[in-house]
Order: C-alpha cells, then structure tokens, then sequence
C-alpha cells in the first residue's frame, strides 16, 4: 500500500515510511490503517539518534516533539512501548514516564501514565482511554542501528476485527475461517498488483470499474471486506449453503458499518470451481482481481503424521491445479491461499500448484523489496513468515497444524 520507494529503513515488524502531507492515506491516517489490516499502529517520527541518547536528553527531545499534540490538554494521558532495543533499556519505560511527568509537572501540565511496570502500553488500555487524543504514547524503537523517537498517530481497533469475525450472523465452524486482517491484506496484495499493471500500461484506469471475485468465498470474509474497502465484488462456492450464509454476512456488513460498504455491490451464486467457464465469467463481470483462499483439506481428529500430510496435499493438489488453470483463463492478477501443513518446525508444500502456475504462464509477483530479502537465509526468511524458494507468504500461527501459504501472481506471456 505504501510503495516500495517510500520504505527508507526496516527491521523485524517495523518499517519507516517516508510520506507527503499531500498523500491520500497520510490525511486520515486512522482510516488508513483500518484499512491496512496488519499493521497495529502508525507513528510519527520526531527524532532519530545515531546513537543511544542521554536520558535527559531523551526527554527534553521527546517533549520538544510532542509539545504542539499535547499544548491543547488540561491532563496528559502517557504512556511508553519499546521495540528492539537492548537489554539495558528494560526498565526505560517506567524511568522514563516518572521523570517526564515531573518535567510536565514544572511546565503546569497534570498527567497520568498507563504503563503497567516495565511492559509496553497495553492495546486495550490505549483503546480504552483514547491516549492519542487525551495524550501521547511514546515510541522508542532500534532500526537498522538507529534510535527512533515517536509518538502514535494511528492505532489499529481490534475490537472492530473480533466484531466483524465474531459476531457475524453466519460462520462455518467446519470450514477453515479466514481472519478479516488476513482478507485486509490479501486485496491489498491484489489492489497493488492491478496498479502495478496499470502503471506499466501507462493507464489511468483499468478497462472496468474494479471488481474482485472469489471463486471459493464460503461465508463470505474476503467478499465482506471488499466490501469496506469500497471494491465491488462477486463469490461463488460448491456448497449452496456457504453461498447463502456469505450473502447473509454481506447483508449485514451493508447495514451495519458505515463508509464504503454501503455504496459497494456484490453478488454470490453456486459453483464447482472445477467447472467454472472463465469465458462466461469474464463476459458477465469483468473481474479486474481474484482473491481467495481455496480448501484447506480435512480436519484432523488427531495430530496426523508426516505422511497422512503429504496424503492429504496429494488430494488437494488437484483442486489446487484446476482451480489455478481455471483463473489463468481470465488473464488477471491473482491473489490465493492455499493448505501449508507443518510437521514440527518443517512444511509440507503443495507440490502441483507450482506446475499448474508455470503450465497458466503465470509469474509469481514480488511481495518483499529485493533489499530485504537479501538480508535473510531461507531458513529466517521462513521464520518471518516468506518462503524465499517458493516466492510465497506464510501465514500460520504456533498451535495450529495448517498454515496457509499465499500466492501472488500475475499473467506472463503465453
């Protein structure tokens, strides 16, 4: 979403960005980041240090930086959450909040902080006492040698998230349930990729108004947050029931959150992905971006070996091929997610999808600058969630036997 060009320095689940004032997403940062899906907080830079400050140092800069956000307040709301820095600097957010308050104090200011010990700022706690426009939360953070002074502008609402997960009226506890922050991000990906082709077609606009199809919508996640993100969309599933329940759950995000849902459209309607016809699909929609996540496979009763694994992959791998063959035929970027199992610290990939992809002249699109890329071994790539040999994001959590594995592609010359 933000473009490569703008990343000027990353570390492990960090990233500065470099934006104009003028930049669409910089003038209504919260709504931004609501739309982002897996960034938690965005901040603003006031100071960068070649090296650890002083202590004092670090405060009268802090407050030189925060002064015009925080001059309307009659009681300052604090609070500190640390990223990245060295041991010594455990006990930095209850020292520093004490002495701060103090230098408030002297300058006629009342506060209060809400850090609980030495742990960051609680999410919850941020929430709930809406620090960023009562007061300040303090960033401290060690990116690529340097220390970063900033404040939150942006924090991510999960309470939204477990809403729309949650509480919507129809779920399939049978099937594997995509997260709304991962639905975020997987149309993101494919937003970026039609731009991407835009771009390189020197085209304002796309032949269409955008729409995005999702040939495996089952109740409907990725369908309901294009809708919030203002994409129109269409979904189609084998199960009549999982396309019914996806049409309830697009019912209710319409009436039920204000913005860009209330003006997007959508359509469902049953079928195989097998015997989907892209000819008629295309005549009818005009789709500009398929984004999806397919069937996942089978639920384990018990924790299966390697080999009822590889079984299960082997089963799936042709869905996966024909369902690839089948968005190929479209010509339009790709966005999907498939079964990764994971036996111990090792994946068992899907095998036949990666034939399938080169059989649809289909090429696998960048997701992580080259930069950053080069930094890791496969082995801590994989780590961080990207399969460096497969050109795929990983997304699977530790209690889980599942992950899902996302391809990004885009069509090649046939």
């Amino acid at each position: 979403m933000w473009g490569e060009k703008s990343i000027k320095a990353f570390e492990d689940q960090m990233a500065v960005v470099e934006l104009s004032d003028e930049d669409p997403l910089v003038r209504d940062l919260h709504a931004t980041l609501q739309r982002i899906g897996g960034t938690m907080k965005i901040c603003k830079i006031y100071q960068v240090f070649d090296r650890d400050p002083q202590f004092e140092e670090l405060v009268e800069k802090s407050y030189d930086g925060v002064h015009s956000h925080i001059m309307s307040l009659k009681k300052v709301l604090c609070g500190v959450s640390t990223y990245n820095l060295h041991e010594r600097h455990n006990s930095l957010p209850t020292n520093f909040l004490k002495v701060f308050k103090k230098y408030l104090a002297e300058l006629g200011y009342t506060s209060r902080y809400l850090n609980k010990s030495n742990a960051n700022l609680a999410s919850a706690a941020a929430l709930d006492e809406d620090i960023i426009h009562k007061g300040v939360e303090f960033n401290f953070a060690s990116i690529e040698g340097k220390f970063y002074g900033a404040y939150t502008v942006a924090a991510q609402d999960f309470r939204i998230y477990a809403k729309r997960d949650y509480n919507k009226p129809y779920r399939d506890n049978q099937a594997g349930m995509l997260p709304p922050k991962l639905a975020q991000m997987m149309i993101n990906m494919g937003e970026g990729l039609v731009k991407n082709i835009e771009n390189a077609q020197n085209a304002g606009t796309t032949r269409y108004t955008r729409l995005l199809y999702d040939p495996f919508c089952g109740s409907g996640s990725i369908l309901m947050e294009s809708l919030l993100c203002g994409i129109n969309c269409i979904g189609s599933d084998i199960r009549f029931e999982t396309v019914d329940g996806a049409q309830t759950n697009c019912d209710w995000v319409q009436k039920e959150f204000e913005g860009p849902a209330k003006h997007s459209t959508y359509e469902t309607f049953e079928q195989d992905v097998t015997a989907m016809n892209p000819q008629a699909i295309e005549q009818k929609y005009h789709p500009t971006m398929i984004v999806s996540e397919s069937f996942l496979g089978p639920y384990f009763k018990k924790k299966p070996t390697a080999e009822e694994m590889r079984v299960v992959q082997k089963n799936l791998g042709d869905l996966y091929k024909k369902a690839i063959q089948k968005f190929a035929a479209l010509n339009i970027p790709i966005v999907f997610a498939i079964a990764a199992h994971k036996h111990g610290i090792e994946y068992i990939w899907n095998e036949a999808i990666e034939i399938a992809i080169a059989e649809g002249h289909l090429k696998y699109a960048p997701l992580i600058p080259n930069w950053i890329l080069k930094r890791f071994t496969p082995e801590e790539a994989l780590t961080k969630g990207y399969a460096l040999d497969r050109r795929t994001l990983i997304y699977d959590r530790d209690d889980q036997l599942v992950a899902r594995e996302i391809f990004a592609l885009v069509p090649g010359q046939k």
